[in-house]
């Protein structure tokens, strides 16, 4: 699967692939993807923290 939607990526995926240009950001289980979530990052909003956070958007 390929989406740009990370809302519904916990109950979808097993393994996520991060990338940016071509470049690998994350590659791994879908728990050490949503792991990179801010500690205050609401339980529905985990992925989009994950991926801000790895992305580097929430600098």
């Amino acid at each position: 699967m390929s989406t740009h939607d990370v809302i519904d990526l916990a109950d979808e995926a097993d393994t996520v692939t991060l990338m940016e240009s071509g470049k690998v950001r994350h590659h791994g289980g879908t728990q050490s993807f949503l792991d990179h979530a801010r500690p205050e990052a609401a339980p529905g909003r985990k992925a989009e923290s994950a991926y801000s956070a790895l992305m580097r958007l929430d600098r």
